[in-house]
Order: structure tokens, then C-alpha cells, then sequence
């Protein structure tokens, strides 16, 4: 049995690779590659029409009801019967219909081949129209969600003002903290991928400032807001939101690693003083 299995996995992987690179082959050719292969495989069999002449197989002509081995005649003949159109002016005898049925089979191959060309670029236009759509609709759908936060974040911030923030509204903070958490995953996500993967398509600069000021402007609102929340003296030490500031600034240091890598000094000047503050307010929470 262990001898059949290795046999059979061998098998399967001999049809894998071969599967994989008549795949490969087909689609690296171009219209012009493949022209220029249906131009010679007339040529071919106008030189064999030629060449195999006999008495029992050759082309008859039927407008002179003669014999004819002229090259002209052949490279019509083979014209005609690769583009699949037979005028019957020329036919084939003796062994020379098997050469002509295999020309015309080819000749269909190749069709398919064009046709199966043309429908794969046409999917590819398509996929391509769609991915950017899904592309551009998570990048605003991020900065929707990020403008979403700043607006919670500042409510509280205006009830904090008008004395009317108390500690059970820690727990929406706590939900809309977790949410936020959940974006700046994703866009961590998003920018890694453009660094690592060469197939991902990439961020334009304009993309790349919208979202990069976005996601600082966000951890400014919540910079600001966890300091007036401080001169509240509400006690949440022992809460979960605690908890949640301290993973969105080990977020925000790995957000401004991945900055580095996209030699965005300016902004990660910007993010190293947001760090500051935060960590800064973490070791004034514990004291």
C-alpha cells in the first residue's frame, strides 16, 4: 500500500506541474505569439501539400479538373482550411484528407485558443473593476468608521465640559474602545500587506496621507479625551477600559513601526509624541 500511495502521489504531482505549466504557457501568449504560430502552421502544411505529392494523394483542382502541386495552390489550400472555410475550388485526395482534417482541427484549436483569450482578458477587466471598488469602499469604509469614533469620542468629551459624563458611561467608552481597537487591527492588516505582498494593490499617496491622518487624528481625540477624563477623579483603575489603552498604544507603537517603512517621518514625529502622552498617562493611571 505504501508503495501504491508514493506511486499514486507522484502521479498527482507530475499532473500538477504539467497542469500548471501548460497554464503558465497559455497565458503568457500574446495575439502576436499566437498569429505568428497559426501563420507557420500554414506555411507547414502548404510545404507538406508540396512535398507529399503522389499519384494516390494530392490536391484537385476542381475548376481545371487537374492535378495541382503548386505552392501557391498549397499555401491556399492551407489557408482556407486552417481558417476553417473551404471553398471546395481545391479538395484533397487520397491521404491527403487526413492532413487537411488535421490542419483543421488545428485550426479550431487555435480558434479556441484566441476565443478562450479574449474571454480570459475581458474576466480579468472585470476582476480587476472589482477589486479596486472593494479596494476603495474598505479604505472609506475605515476612515468612516475612524470618523465615527472621533464623533463618540468627542460627545463625551462635551459631557465631560457640561458635567454630565458618570461611570456607568465607561461602559460605551469600553464598546466604542473595542471598535476602534478593530480598525486599527485592520489598517495594520492593510499597510503590512502593501510591504510584504507585491500582488496587493497598492495604496496611492493621497490613500496613504487620508488614512495615516485619520488614524493620528483619532488617537488625538483619544489622547485628549482620557486626560479630561482624568480630571473627572472618576475611578476606573480597576476597569476594563484600563486594559483597552494599553493595548491601543502597543497598537499605536506598531502603527508607527509600519510607518517607518514608508518613510513617513513627518507623521511618525506625530505618532511618537502621541505615544509619549498615552504612556505618559498609563504611569500617572498607576500612581
Amino acid at each position: 500500500m505504501n508503495i501504491i500511495s508514493r506511486i499514486q502521489n507522484k502521479l498527482k504531482a507530475k499532473i500538477r506541474f504539467n497542469e500548471k505549466y501548460r497554464e503558465g504557457f497559455l497565458a503568457n501568449l500574446s495575439f502576436w505569439k499566437i498569429f505568428l504560430i497559426w501563420f507557420g502552421i500554414i506555411i507547414l502544411f502548404s510545404i507538406i501539400y508540396s512535398l507529399l505529392d503522389t499519384n494516390n494523394s494530392y490536391l484537385f483542382n476542381t475548376l481545371n479538373n487537374s492535378k495541382t502541386n503548386q505552392f501557391s495552390d498549397g499555401l491556399y489550400f492551407s489557408l482556407v482550411s486552417a481558417t476553417t472555410t473551404g471553398y471546395g475550388d481545391i479538395v484533397p485526395i487520397g491521404f491527403f484528407k487526413f492532413i487537411s482534417t488535421l490542419e483543421l482541427i488545428t485550426g479550431l484549436l487555435i480558434l479556441a485558443l484566441v476565443t478562450s483569450k479574449l474571454v480570459s482578458m475581458k474576466q480579468e477587466t472585470i476582476m480587476e473593476d472589482l477589486y479596486e471598488i472593494s479596494f476603495n469602499d474598505k479604505i472609506n469604509s475605515l476612515r468612516s468608521s475612524l470618523l465615527l469614533f472621533r464623533q463618540k469620542i468627542n460627545k463625551f468629551r462635551y459631557m465631560i465640559e457640561d458635567n454630565e459624563f458618570r461611570k456607568r458611561d465607561l461602559g460605551n467608552v469600553d464598546s466604542i474602545l473595542i471598535s476602534f481597537s478593530d480598525d486599527i487591527n485592520e489598517i495594520l492588516q492593510l499597510l503590512n500587506r502593501q510591504i510584504k505582498n507585491s500582488f496587493v494593490k497598492r495604496l496611492n499617496s493621497t490613500q496613504l496621507e487620508l488614512l495615516l491622518n485619520s488614524t493620528i487624528s483619532s488617537y488625538k481625540r483619544l489622547r485628549q479625551f482620557l486626560f479630561e477624563l482624568k480630571e473627572t477623579r472618576i475611578k476606573y483603575q480597576e476597569d476594563i477600559l484600563t486594559k483597552h489603552v494599553k493595548n491601543l498604544s502597543n497598537l499605536l507603537k506598531q502603527f508607527n513601526k509600519t510607518l517607518t517603512k514608508f518613510n513617513s517621518k513627518e507623521n511618525t514625529i506625530k505618532v511618537d509624541k502621541i505615544i509619549e502622552e498615552i504612556e505618559e498617562f498609563n504611569k500617572q493611571n498607576k500612581n
